[in-house]
């Protein structure tokens, strides 16, 4: 489709998008709408790049990529491939690496902002008035910018399991866990989520003895995923080692000296099973993103827990304005590819297209 042919060229020039929030449907619907050279402000309140670079899917994948390298060489005496001396993780290592890899991507990002005409603002949007954004900015300053439409790309963050906190060192989130510069003994992970399940074969890849408590009956209870996925996915956890135990749910949690210890209740009985670890994962789901209340005082539509609704064009009930991404919630998957699809999408309607994510 060709956005010129929506609005005349001096109409376009004098138009103003604003996107709240760098991640993957954020940068993709900047990249889109600055195409039709229309002026367009970034406001990113954390790092450029949003969870998928920063908290997500490339750090993961770095861990994982340690893992599958661990078991590749233990296994390589089988193939004939003898390597010398012991196989030997660092932690440390891997976490320089990890960061390396984050900056040098995140700067990638940024260089494509800059290139294509893209302004970057690092601050706090809140809403000035139906149609203007406020940023304040981390040393103070202040700037208004009055907008013709408005994406928010705001994505989500880590979800707390009742009966378990957050405590640093001791109870992570996954944001947390992809920070480690030690390797437990021993890790409770609650959730059997994809990033749970992840966590679990990284983690037990690298020596570390993993118990993965889920509440629903199955790994991976979302509805998108065929059982037999799961039930096969079970299987090869077993086959790793990994103490799985599905019907559980949290009930209550200790931090001792030595570790964590999790009151988890089977759910068809009320028995009581207590786990010891070193440290324990949270990786229950997400939650809405900070900041979205005073936007509802201007109309914004949110349902009970937070997420923000949209039509089938993914505006929401205020005029101009859009969102995509983790900030839609989970009935859409929560997955950077189908954010950057619906951040092209807001775009392109935002300048008076019809495209369907």
């Amino acid at each position: 489709y060709n956005m010129s042919g929506w609005v005349t060229r001096r109409q376009q020039m004098e138009r103003h998008i604003v996107v709240i929030g760098s991640g993957p449907g954020g940068f993709a619907a900047a990249l889109e709408a600055v195409r039709a050279q229309v002026r367009v402000t970034v406001v990113e309140r954390d790092a450029l790049g949003g969870t998928c670079l920063n908290r997500g899917c490339i750090p993961s994948k770095t861990w994982r990529t340690a893992a599958e390298m661990v078991e590749r060489l233990g296994g390589a005496g089988d193939f004939g491939v003898d390597p010398e001396g012991e196989i030997r993780f660092d932690p440390v290592r891997l976490l320089q690496k990890k960061r390396s890899v984050v900056e040098m991507l995140r700067e990638g990002m940024e260089t494509r902002l800059r290139h294509a005409g893209v302004r970057f603002l690092s601050g706090i949007a809140t809403p000035d008035g139906p149609r203007g954004v406020m940023v304040r900015r981390a040393d103070g300053a202040a700037e208004k910018l009055r907008t013709d439409s408005l994406i928010f790309a705001c994505g989500s963050r880590t979800a707390e399991c009742p009966g378990l906190p957050f405590r640093k060192g001791m109870v992570l989130s996954t944001d947390d866990a992809l920070e480690l510069s030690e390797r437990p003994r021993s890790v409770l992970i609650v959730g059997g989520g994809a990033n749970g399940c992840e966590f679990a074969s990284i983690l037990s890849a690298l020596g570390v003895g993993v118990t993965l408590v889920e509440a629903a009956p199955r790994l991976l209870p979302s509805h998108r995923v065929d059982a037999d996925v799961a039930a096969a996915l079970m299987r090869e956890m077993k086959k790793r080692g990994i103490a799985v135990r599905v019907n559980h749910a949290v009930a209550g949690s200790e931090v001792t000296e030595d570790g964590v210890k999790v009151q988890i209740r089977r759910s068809s009985s009320d028995e009581m099973v207590t786990e010891s670890a070193d440290m324990a994962i949270v990786a229950t789901g997400r939650r809405p993103a900070d900041g979205l209340e005073e936007w509802k005082r201007f109309g914004l539509d949110c349902d009970g827990v937070g997420w923000i609704r949209v039509n089938i064009r993914l505006e929401t009930v205020m005029e101009g304005v859009y969102a995509v991404g983790d900030a839609l919630g989970p009935v859409r998957p929560m997955l950077a590819h189908v954010a950057s699809m619906e951040g092209m999408a807001a775009a392109a309607n935002a300048l008076g297209g019809n495209v369907l994510p």
